[in-house]
Order: C-alpha cells, then sequence, then structure tokens
C-alpha cells in the first residue's frame, strides 16, 4: 500500500533524504509478531527510533521495526534518518502505530467510513515533470497541466513545497477528474493544506475545482486583503462562505477545510484552532449534474473575473484530501490539530472516529450572555463540528457556552451545531415579542417598543442606546418623527381591539417580532438540514430586568416565544440567564438568593425564575417544550472578578469586570448546566 518515495536534489546540489513511510506488512495485533518495513529510507543511512511500545525493537540495517506488542493502542513513534552530505539530514518522520486495528497507512478501501482521496507531497523535478505524487497509495497525482513550464529551478529553491512562482507562464497542477469527483450531496470531505503565499494583487483562486464560476464543487479563493473565502457552487450557483483572515501573510500557514454534506455546514480551522463553521452554506441535497464535480481538481489558481490567466505566486506543501460516505468524523477537531502538527503525515483509521450517531441544530435566542461575552473566546477541543466563538451568525468574538456545549455532546456521539442569534442587550418582550406601553414621560425604551399615545400605535425604531428615557411624546400620523430625545417613532396604525396598555403580541399579531429577530433565526432554522432534532434555545432576564418586566410579563413573553417555535415545528428549550451582581439584578431573578440544585424552583416568586417557572407550568404535558438550564440555582453566587484576584480572573468560574457577564470558566460551567438539563429530557 505504500507510495516509495523517490529521492531528489536540493538546491546546493545535495542529495537529500527522502519522506519515510512506516508500513506493516500486516495489522497488528497484540501478542502477535509483526514486521514493519521503513520505506524510503536511504542505503547507508543511520536510524534511531523512540516511541516505540514495549516488545518493538528498530533493526537499522535492515529498515524494519519487528516484535510483538502485548496491550491494544495508539502509539506515536518517531524515527530519525541521519546520513553524512545530505542538506535535510537528520530527518524525522512521526507516525502513529494502531495495535488492535487495522494499521494502514492512510484510511483506504479496508475503512467502512472512507471513500478515496489523497496525500499529496511535492516529489521534485524528474523526467521533465514537477509533479506531487500521492502517498496516501491511490495513484491519485497531481500533475502540471503543461509539462513545460514548471522548471528545476522552482522545485531546488524551494525543496518541500508545490511552487508557484506566478505569472502568466505558471501552470496548475491538476487530479485528474476521474480519479476525484467529488459529489457535494454524498460526499463530506477533509481539504488539509499548507499554504505560504503573499498578499495577491487581486482577488485569486487557490485551488478547488478547475478554475470556472459554474461548474460544481469548492474553490477556494484569496484576496488582496489577506482574506480567504471559500466559494461553493452547485447548480451554476456560486454561494460565497464567511471570508478569514490569518493565512495569507508569506509564512506557513495550515487550513483545514470540511465539508458537511448531510448539512450543508462547511467549517474552517486555521493553524490547528478550530475558526468558524458556516451553518447550512449551501443546500446540496439536489444531486446529479448540479452537485457532482465535473472538472479536474486544481492546486494554483488564476485571477477571479480577469481575462488573462494571471497565476498568484504561492507554495503549498502537504495536501490531504479525505472524502468520507458516511459523514465526517466526530473528533475533527483532533483531527485537525493533528494535520497541523504533523502535516506531512498520513492519517490511519485510527485517528479517525465514527461519524456522529445523532444530529441536533440549536438556534439560540438571547441576550449578551448567551450570545458570549466572555473576554477570552472558546472552541471545541477534542470532538464535535470546527465550532469556535464567535459562533456564527451573530456571535461575537468572545466566549460563550456553545463550543463546550457541543463538545459534551459528542462525547455521547451526538453532533451538536448551534446557530448563534442572541443579540445583546435585548428584551424577551419588548425586543423579541413586542410589547405596548402607555406613553409617560420618562419611560424607558428599547428600539422596537411600541407604545400608545393619543389613540394612536408608534413603535421605536431608532433610539440612542437601549433603555432610553422618552421625554418627547409622538403625535399625528407621519411616517415617522423624531425628537429632541433622538428616539425615532414610527407611526404604526390607529390602535386596535387589543392594542392596550400592556399587551405582549402573539405571533399570530403583525406586530409580533418588532425588529425581525425571529425572523432571521427561523429563516436559519427552515434552512437547516439533516438533524434528527432542531430545537430553538430561549433564555432572557437582564434587559427584562432594566426595562422593569414583571413576572407576567416575562411568563408571557417566553409563553408566545415559545408558540413561534412550536409553530415552526421545533422543540423548545426554555432556560433562563445566568446570575450577574449589578443592581439588584439578582433580586429581580431569584428570590431565593441562597438557592442550591436541590431547592425547588416553584418556589421562587422573583419575575425573573418565577416567570419562567410559569411558563413551563403552562407547557406542562407538551413534550416539544422542555426546561433548560437554571445555572443561577446549579452554580450560586458567581464570585467577582476582584475577589478572585488577577492571576485567577481566567481560570475559576467568576464574572468579568462588568459584574453582568460570566467569564469563559463560568460559561463552560453553564453549559455542562444546560447539557445535564437536557440529558435529563433525552433530547441528546
Amino acid at each position: 500500500m505504500a507510495t516509495r518515495l523517490r529521492r531528489f536534489v536540493a538546491a546546493n546540489g545535495n542529495r537529500v533524504l527522502a519522506e519515510l513511510l512506516l508500513t506493516p506488512r500486516a495489522p497488528i495485533v497484540p501478542n502477535v509478531p509483526v514486521t514493519i518495513d521503513i520505506v524510503g529510507a536511504t542505503a547507508g543511512s543511520a536510524l534511531t527510533a523512540s516511541g516505540l511500545p514495549s516488545g518493538l525493537t528498530l533493526n537499522s540495517a535492515a529498515r524494519t521495526i519487528t516484535g510483538s506488542v502485548a496491550l491494544p493502542g495508539s502509539y506515536a513513534v518517531k524515527v530519525t534518518e541521519t546520513l553524512a552530505g545530505r542538506a535535510n539530514s537528520p530527518r524525522t518522520v512521526m507516525q502513529t502505530i494502531v495495535v488492535g486495528k487495522t494499521a494502514e497507512i492512510d484510511p483506504t478501501r479496508g475503512s467502512s467510513k472512507y471513500k478515496g482521496g489523497f496525500l499529496l507531497l511535492a516529489e521534485g523535478y524528474r523526467s521533465g515533470q514537477y509533479a506531487a505524487r500521492d502517498a496516501s497509495g491511490q495513484m491519485n497525482d497531481a500533475v502540471p497541466a503543461s509539462l513545460t513550464s514548471p522548471t528545476q529551478a522552482q522545485y531546488a529553491a524551494t525543496p518541500g513545497y508545490i511552487t508557484f512562482p506566478g505569472g502568466i507562464a505558471t501552470q496548475p497542477l491538476v487530479v485528474d477528474r476521474s480519479r476525484v469527483a467529488l459529489d457535494l450531496s454524498t460526499d463530506s470531505f477533509i481539504l488539509a493544506f499548507t499554504i505560504n503565499m503573499a498578499l495577491p494583487s487581486g482577488s485569486v483562486f487557490v485551488l478547488g475545482n478547475q478554475v470556472d464560476t459554474t461548474s460544481p464543487g469548492l474553490k477556494l479563493i484569496a484576496a488582496a486583503n489577506g482574506n480567504l473565502q471559500p466559494m461553493v457552487t452547485v447548480g451554476g450557483q456560486n454561494v460565497f462562505g464567511n471570508s478569514f483572515g490569518g493565512a495569507i501573510d508569506g509564512t506557513d500557514h495550515r487550513v483545514v477545510i470540511a465539508w458537511d454534506h448531510k448539512s450543508g455546514d462547511l467549517s474552517v480551522a486555521l493553524d490547528g484552532a478550530p475558526l468558524t463553521v458556516m451553518p447550512a452554506l449551501v443546500d446540496a441535497t439536489a444531486g446529479g449534474a448540479a452537485t457532482r464535480q465535473a472538472t479536474d481538481f486544481f492546486i494554483g489558481g488564476s485571477s477571479v473575473g480577469g481575462t488573462a490567466a494571471q497565476y498568484p505566486a504561492m507554495k503549498l506543501a502537504a495536501m490531504h484530501l479525505l472524502v468520507f460516505k458516511d459523514g465526517l468524523p466526530i473528533n475533527l477537531p483532533m483531527v485537525a490539530a493533528q494535520l497541523n502538527a504533523l502535516p506531512r503525515r498520513a492519517l490511519t483509521n485510527g485517528d479517525l472516529m465514527a461519524t456522529a450517531s445523532r444530529r441536533v441544530m440549536v438556534i439560540v435566542n438571547g441576550q449578551s450572555n448567551e450570545n458570549g461575552s466572555a473576554s477570552v473566546p472558546d472552541a471545541t477541543r477534542s470532538r464535535g463540528p470546527l465550532l469556535a466563538d464567535g459562533v456564527r451568525p451573530l456571535g461575537g468574538n468572545k466566549g460563550s457556552i456553545w463550543p463546550r456545549l457541543s463538545e459534551l455532546a459528542a462525547e455521547r456521539g451526538t453532533h451538536l451545531m448551534a446557530a448563534n442569534f442572541a443579540i445583546g442587550s435585548t428584551s424577551l418582550v419588548h425586543d423579541w415579542c413586542g410589547v405596548l406601553r402607555a406613553w409617560a414621560n420618562g419611560l424607558k425604551v428599547d428600539k422596537g417598543t411600541y407604545v400608545l399615545a393619543s389613540g394612536n400605535v408608534y413603535k421605536a425604531t431608532a433610539v440612542p442606546a437601549q433603555a432610553t428615557a422618552s421625554t418627547v411624546q409622538p403625535a399625528g400620523t407621519g411616517a415617522t418623527q423624531t425628537g429632541a430625545d433622538n428616539i425615532t417613532w414610527t407611526y404604526m396604525a390607529a390602535a386596535r381591539a387589543q392594542d392596550v396598555a400592556g399587551y405582549i403580541y402573539p405571533f399570530t399579531d403583525s406586530y409580533f417580532d418588532p425588529n425581525g429577530y425571529f425572523a432571521a433565526a427561523k429563516a436559519q432554522y427552515l434552512k437547516s438540514r439533516g438533524y434528527d432534532l432542531r430545537a430553538a434555545y430561549i433564555a432572557f432576564g437582564q434587559q427584562d430586568w432594566t426595562l422593569g418586566t414583571t413576572r407576567a410579563e416575562f411568563t408571557q413573553g417566553y409563553i408566545n416565544a415559545a408558540n413561534y417555535w412550536l409553530d415552526a415545528g421545533a422543540t423548545v428549550i426554555l432556560g433562563v440567564t445566568c446570575y450577574g451582581a449589578a443592581g439588584d439584578f439578582d433580586t429581580w431573578l431569584t428570590s431565593n438568593p441562597a438557592a442550591t440544585p436541590a431547592t425547588d424552583p416553584a418556589t421562587d416568586t422573583a419575575p425573573g425564575i418565577g416567570g419562567w417557572q410559569d411558563a413551563l407550568r403552562y407547557f406542562a404535558g407538551n413534550p416539544k417544550v422542555v426546561a433548560g438550564d437554571n445555572s443561577r440555582y446549579a452554580l450560586g453566587v458567581i464570585p467577582s472578578a476582584a475577589s478572585v484576584g488577577a492571576s485567577r480572573a481566567h481560570t475559576i468560574p467568576a464574572m468579568e469586570g462588568d459584574t453582568i457577564h460570566f467569564n469563559a470558566p463560568a460559561q463552560r460551567a453553564r453549559a455542562a448546566v444546560l447539557d445535564r438539563a437536557v440529558q435529563a429530557r433525552n433530547l441528546w
């Protein structure tokens, strides 16, 4: 199965040592003698090894590792080759030896989940051909579109890289379409590569399907500002993903792109760390010619939208393509980290876990603590999707509960994706559902608050800040008006029968959702596919406290929001926001300040937890509405940042300095509370 790599010549004329591959002659199982060939070793060189499991011995002269291993498991082995006069001596390979499973150098036909792909390594210049050979044993080599343009000097200048000097004469390398033909409707894949590229003068294609803008598949674009942007084409339509920076600066960066065909999600990791997930980027369920790649896979592109084939200058190191027929492995963050640490090492079956047994999408409705407010962002580390703060589409670059919640779910085999629509400083009643207040001088209003004045209904469509005191009464029937208080009011209509002060609009009323927050979240919900469960998570509190929301109003807000999502077909998880030390917020949140996890929340009479409990009682017996987290009872009073000290401000659960937001450890603790709650309801 191993591909023997050819030796090549360095820039100074010295021969260099080739790649080494550890290739078992048979699957390694406990207590059975085995021989592992060290493929690619140069005659006369010396070999040393470390990390060998007990029972295996290196035989330098024979270029083998022999013996037997008693215990199953994965063992990271390092083999170093030394030979005087070789430009890259000593040369080291790191590879995992798997005992008790099929130990292939790449997870090829023997894997139930692996469909195909390649591992391209720069082989060098030989016989007039500058190529990148497939080291996975599948013969999916990348060869130049023109055999005359690349030169020996290109490789000699940058050994170990697939080098593109740039300019009109440069040609891309291509993998023939008959060898690698991705179908976005049936194939999930991981594409990983090391890129070294200076800022281009304009937008250029880097790699993907043969350069055009209509063929189905994936293309990656580098922009003049240093960002990379994926483009997915289905049925002749191009969908651009979110651009991301950090990879185009003239130094090596390792990029991992993962496509999930079940949901249409596109994920990115950069230098081993999860960076972003673009949920439901494109619907590729049509299949057939609309989604199946019909062009060659290219490496080294051209200008985007230009008339001349102006190719960018760049260097690419090892490139992996792993295609899966059953879905992505659930340990995708670990795979990304491994591809970053050892970018030239082939993955084995033991590196890849099975795909998730259950898939869940959560649409997040909330405010800043739900959006992400910790000063240190978070990301999945071992299992789950490549979810990282800020969680799209609205998450800021601060820590939230969602990466940790996703990772906890993945520990039980569940792929949990979150779509973050929480918005800071918003009220469930005022901003999301819509409430009608009788106008009075000094009334605090948010963007979206309705007021009743002189028999008419007006909506605040612009405010200087949330919870601004209104001092100028709206009047008349003009479309909009802005007073000295800088609040802009929009005339809605004369008051209808239901338009009485204190009315909270249900989803059946046209005044519901005054800012369109629910509608935006629902659009994402309707796009989401390939999930066993789609749920809406609702948790509010701080801004409702600021605006003086009563217990009855808070209850009605939860009821109206839940009914909206039930009508859409979602399972509804009703949570309640977390502890805060600002003002008398905690008194508004709970009447049980000394509450513990054993305290019955039904005894709480405060507007926050009391109203939340009233809403849960309203939906008692409805299996589609379940209780989420009550972190106030589960975690108690969270200490202030000042009390824990600067040296521990980011190591233990505490408040941020503003006294209203959780720090990163507290967010992770809250994620565990929510995880236990959904487990108790058998959601995932």
